[in-house]
């Protein structure tokens, strides 16, 4: 069960790795959800 539901395509998030970075992405849509701090 994803963790959270995308208000925009009512998708589920998924984590991609990019680079070595961690993104929660959603697939259908494209958006990013980045927590606080979460890029330093």
């Amino acid at each position: 069960m994803p963790l959270l539901i995308c208000p925009n395509c009512n998708t589920g998030m998924q984590e991609r790795n990019r680079n070595g970075v961690l993104l929660d992405m959603f697939p259908m849509c494209r958006g990013v959800w980045r927590d606080r701090r979460e890029l330093e």
